[in-house]
């Protein structure tokens, strides 16, 4: 029995790693038709999984000085938002930023830790 299921989470994790994208470089008028214009829930869902991935990965960063706090309660939708009033505020740097790029500056400046 434990065998059985060693194979099957190995066959799933294998899975999962062959329908990961191959780049993580996501253009900024991508990220924006994903996430701004997104009328596809599944496109939706991509896109605050992005914004919150971005966020773990900011706070997994604290060492650098980069902080956010999210205030507790605040959803991922709201993340999103917040990502895309920050973007729409600073469309001339769409064309000089990577979707990444994009939304790391908007986190850190939608979500400041007060000192």
């Amino acid at each position: 029995m434990r065998r059985s299921w060693l194979g099957i989470a190995t066959g799933f994790g294998l899975l999962m790693a062959a329908a990961a994208p191959v780049g993580a470089n996501v253009g900024s008028k991508t990220f924006v038709a994903d996430c701004a214009e997104a009328a596809d829930p599944v496109q939706r869902a991509e896109c605050r999984g992005y914004v919150a991935a971005v966020a773990d990965a900011i706070m997994a960063d604290i060492g650098k000085g980069r902080r956010l706090c999210i205030p507790p309660g605040t959803t991922q939708d709201e993340m999103r938002e917040a990502v895309l009033i920050w973007m729409r505020e600073n469309a001339k740097l769409l064309r000089r930023m990577q979707g990444y790029g994009l939304v790391y500056a908007a986190l850190i400046k939608s979500y400041p830790c007060r000192r």
